[in-house]
């Protein structure tokens, strides 16, 4: 089989590859799923240039040499090098080994979670607890988009913060797929929504979709358009993909008990604001990463997430827009229209 692998961490123009190699097998409990489809997501250019890497040789757990883990009770292993990108992805359900539930999986569309390997490759082997059935109505190109995006999205707004109706969320990185979902979710579910953007034209764009405020934040002065909105009152919901200064500014914008959630680092991984910005509103910051999340729960409630979303993505809610699909061998175009600046939805790698 052919697989996009790196043997070391860096740019991903100098160390990502396309490669043969021998056909993995399923073990006693998992399944092979030959892929179809994987977006490249932002996550995917942490593991190229070793971002997951470099912040789970801080974990106090993984202290003492030994492969690094993401979480202390060492379950759930970094994947060694050689590895492919790809946390997103879905396919078919080829074969299986052992176990009633993988054997109930064979011929199935899954979608592919926290495969050790990663997705970019033509077959991966993975848990089959791990490969969830695509919900109906689910078309190919959203079920591999599923969990980057939709499920954290949801998994966040309605789990973790649980913003009620008429309540306001601020939100970085307001241009983005994910973002996006949350504007639709806010008009869904009745609370509002002030999206900070870097990039002018993009406002209207936003507020077409459903979004209550869009600060250009390249321009305008945050803290005063959010006391502006809020009534000097602050935000009690916040999600933070970019981190730096951006999040220091966030939080300077919370009110009293607030809680916000960081789940990326586009800005930068460095934080640098007064303690008592934090101390004051007596706020709450929490880091989220998805596969911990799910970690956490048992296959019923895995199964009830999947469908949750899997309905919200067939009525347009949590739907992301699909952009250029390019062939595996075309890796290069791929990552290089991901990262150029206002592209249209998100890129796709096709397996078949």
């Amino acid at each position: 089989m052919r697989a996009l692998v790196i043997e070391r961490y860096g740019a991903p123009e100098e160390v990502l590859r396309l490669v043969e190699m021998p056909a993995p097998q399923p073990g006693p409990g998992e399944v092979r799923v030959r892929m179809r489809l994987s977006p490249v997501n932002p996550s995917d250019f942490n593991t190229i240039r070793g971002g997951y890497q470099q912040g789970l040789e801080r974990a106090i757990w993984n202290r003492g040499g030994g492969p690094l883990h993401f979480d202390p009770g060492r379950t759930r292993p970094l994947g060694a090098l050689p590895v492919s990108p790809g946390a997103d992805g879905m396919g078919v359900v080829e074969s299986a080994g052992s176990g009633w539930y993988a054997r109930r999986l064979v011929g199935r569309r899954v979608i592919v979670m926290g495969a050790p390997s990663g997705n970019w490759r033509e077959q991966v082997v993975l848990p089959a607890m791990q490969a969830m059935p695509v919900p109906d109505g689910v078309s190919d190109e959203q079920a591999a988009m599923f969990l980057v995006n939709p499920m954290t999205a949801w998994a966040m707004v309605t789990q973790v913060l649980k913003v009620p109706r008429g309540a306001w969320l601020l939100q970085s990185g307001g241009a983005s797929q994910l973002a996006r979902m949350v504007i639709r979710l806010g008009r869904r579910r009745g609370f509002r929504t002030i999206s900070l953007v870097r990039r002018a034209g993009v406002a209207a764009e936003l507020e077409r979709l459903g979004a209550d405020a869009v600060v250009d934040a390249s321009r305008e002065d945050v803290i005063a358009r959010v006391a502006g909105l809020t009534g000097n009152a602050g935000v009690r919901h916040g999600l933070d993909c970019v981190g730096a200064d951006t999040l220091a500014t966030m939080v300077r914008c919370l009110a009293p008990g607030a809680h916000l959630l960081c789940y990326g680092t586009l800005g930068g991984d460095m934080l640098h604001f007064p303690v008592r910005d934090l101390m004051l509103p007596a706020a709450r910051i929490e880091g989220f990463l998805l596969p911990q999340w799910i970690a956490g729960r048992g296959l019923a409630a895995r199964l009830h997430a999947a469908r949750t979303v899997g309905k919200l993505i067939a009525q347009g809610t949590l739907a992301s827009e699909v952009g250029t699909v390019y062939p595996m061998v075309e890796y290069a175009e791929a990552l290089r229209e991901s990262l150029g600046p206002a592209r249209g939805g998100k890129v796709l790698l096709s397996f078949s």
